[in-house]
């Protein structure tokens, strides 16, 4: 009947289920004191969810982070933790951190690798089971790990200790060190104060000490674990324990749970510094529209960098939480791709390729890659003859009424020699845009005659990237995928080359533009494949995405590469854009990046497949920093971009 109940209640909507397992696990020690306050929560939970059927939303902020939770310089924490004679410390979320924002979602992985779906949820009942039967017993709710795989081996039919060893191993793979509290643990023992280990926790004292030893805490005095001790710091029993052995010792006691290691700990007469929980600071600006294994490794992740490193710059932060998850799964996706289809070369195209190939190269050093010098305003003067219809659009139709002149433009095109019969200072408008380009079209012939010399520089350098290579794939930013569209028309149609080209892109056109269905026969025959959306998938993203609200410009940033705009090709070789804009804020944003995908990979190098990230996992964290103008006019402020072909750089 309890469980029928419990199942009605809690595990018929997984909203309900995961914000209720989330406030028991966070409130263990007021829930085993005062159940009543959990079921009024679960109450409020399924009238909200399940009757009222409210979206499950939180209203998600944006801020530059790094920094902000606590106040203290690692000295200066150190300092007043020697004021005292002794000092303990905390385990979990003080001195080590798991890679998720919930210690539970750790069980995702032991269920996988166990081969036991539901795992989570079934380990969490376990351990409550578990308690549960210990305080019928004993009178105490405290239990260790080996109680409480005996109830999952019992329920499941498993060794409890060949699969408890599984948790314990994952458990050691997957901590890491929280390098604030690293540094302030250096600095305590270097003072000389000894140094206790004070933790509620079911892990016993063998798997901690081989815990802390790989992530480098040693030569503390003591370890108190309320398993091994059949007392708690939630209700205050462990430490008068700590108080008897050391009776005549004034300690100071850090940690992170504001009843457990602060209100408890000073009943006993202790002195507490409150060090803030990391995901409970990082919550409110995670997006809450991740899948439930990823979304928790990278807001683990991030929390972890933000909250227990040093400030960091506004660029680096936007690249390392918008766009390390980004590149990480986009270049998962690339790979995947290029390996089915059995490409010979992955091209990224400049600019928008730089970080991802950089990236990309790290991943997978062994794949045969190309930097290739491609853009808009290139593909579309060597595509001239091919499509004047789209030559003419870049270059006049998306500059008319912006205050242009026809010089300005004629240069841009590559056609300043030519002898026109327009004034040079007349600016591009509705009223004269006819006739400039009916006497154009009829000019394409002299036009592609001026272009040959940017012809035959374009052929010697494109035969050299491909080397005969007949498949590959581009990489681009996005939008339309026109980039891909032309280079293989030029490829095939004007040298003659038999290859075979698909474009991936980060992302497609979105509903919000006038040409939102440029490239759809594209997209559905599969020549071109958007990762995080399009038309076809993940369409909420597809509509909220907004280019007039400048979203293309904040993404492709996220891409961009620290030198001049490529312009195309004269007789010359390559042209490029006389200075290169926004080049130190660039940097800043791939160092955020780098260092993402450096930080994800390491976290979960025995479990690869965390980064199968989805699409729309990926867009999620630009999603949610993008709505929010304050935060990005404090990033971006004084960036300048293109928003046209050739066009004049403008400010942010």
């Amino acid at each position: 009947m309890r469980r029928k109940l419990y199942d009605f209640c809690v595990n018929q909507n997984y909203t309900v289920k995961r914000r209720y397992e989330q406030f028991v696990l966070s409130h263990m020690g007021l829930h085993r004191k005062c159940r009543a306050i959990s079921w009024l929560y679960l109450l409020w939970l399924n009238i909200w969810y399940q009757v009222l059927h409210m979206p499950d939303r939180r209203k998600i902020r944006a801020k530059n982070e790094s920094g902000t939770a606590f106040s203290l310089t690692a000295k200066e924490v150190a300092a007043k933790l020697c004021e005292c004679d002794m000092v303990s410390f905390d385990i979990f979320d003080t001195l080590v951190v798991r890679p998720f924002s919930a210690p539970a979602d750790l069980f995702y992985l032991v269920g996988e690798q166990l081969g036991i779906p539901d795992f989570r949820s079934i380990r969490i009942r376990a351990e409550k089971k578990a308690r549960e039967l210990k305080f019928a017993a004993e009178g105490t709710g405290e239990v260790d790990i080996a109680e409480i795989y005996a109830v999952l081996a019992q329920e499941l039919g498993i060794s409890a200790q060949e699969s408890m060893e599984v948790e314990i191993q994952t458990e050691c793979e997957l901590c890491q060190p929280n390098p604030f509290m690293q540094e302030v643990w250096k600095l305590v023992h270097a003072s000389g104060k000894p140094v206790i280990i004070t933790s509620d926790m079911y892990m016993r004292r063998r798997e901690l000490e081989r815990l802390l030893t790989k992530c480098g805490y040693t030569g503390y005095q003591e370890i108190f674990i309320s398993c091994e001790h059949r007392c708690g710091k939630y209700d205050g029993t462990l430490f008068p324990i700590v108080r008897r052995a050391f009776p005549e010792q004034r300690i100071a006691h850090i940690g992170d749970n504001r009843n457990s290691d602060i209100a408890q700990a000073q009943k006993a007469g202790f002195v507490t510094l409150h060090y803030p929980n990391l995901n409970e600071s990082g919550y409110s600006y995670r997006p809450d529209r991740m899948s439930p294994i990823v979304g928790s490794a990278y807001a683990g992740v991030v929390n972890r960098r933000l909250y227990c490193g040093a400030p960091c710059s506004p660029a680096y932060e936007y690249g390392y939480k918008c766009g390390g998850i980004l590149m990480v799964g986009f270049c998962r996706f690339i790979h995947e791709h290029a390996q089915r289809t059995n490409a010979e070369k992955v091209l990224f195209f400049a600019r928008d390729g730089y970080i991802m190939k950089k990236i990309y190269d790290q991943l997978y050093p062994d794949a045969a890659t190309e930097y290739v010098y491609w853009s808009r305003a290139a593909a579309a003067k060597l595509c001239a003859q091919l499509y004047p219809q789209d030559y003419f659009r870049r270059f006049l139709d998306q500059k008319t009424g912006r205050g242009i002149s026809l010089k300005e433009i004629f240069r841009s095109m590559g056609i300043a020699s030519m002898q026109l019969d327009f004034p040079e200072d007349e600016v591009l408008t509705e009223q004269n845009l006819p006739a400039i380009k009916a006497e154009l079209y009829k000019r394409l012939p002299e036009i592609g005659a001026l272009y040959q010399p940017m012809y035959a520089q374009a052929d010697k350098y494109l035969n050299g990237i491909l080397g005969g290579c007949k498949r590959a794939v581009t990489v681009d930013c996005g939008w339309a995928g026109s980039g891909s569209i032309f280079f293989e028309a030029y490829l095939r149609r004007h040298m003659g080359l038999d290859v075979e080209i698909t474009g991936l892109l980060a992302g497609s056109n979105s509903r919000n533009q006038i040409d939102s269905d440029f490239s759809e026969s594209y997209f559905q025959s599969g020549k071109l494949i958007s990762y995080c959306f399009s038309a076809a998938h993940n369409r909420e993203y597809y509509e909220s995405h907004f280019p007039a609200k400048k979203h293309n410009i904040y993404f492709e940033l996220l891409c961009g590469a620290p030198e001049p705009s490529f312009t195309g090709f004269d007789a010359n070789g390559l042209t490029f854009d006389a200075e290169s804009e926004n080049t130190a804020m660039i940097g800043e944003l791939h160092a955020g990046e780098l260092e993402f995908a450096q930080d994800y990979l390491a976290a979960f190098r025995k479990f690869p497949y965390l980064c199968n990230i989805s699409g729309s996992d990926a867009y999620a964290p630009f999603h949610a920093a993008v709505n929010d103008k304050r935060y990005l006019s404090s990033v971006f402020s004084g960036c300048v971009f293109d928003e046209t072909t050739g066009g004049r750089k403008e400010k942010l």
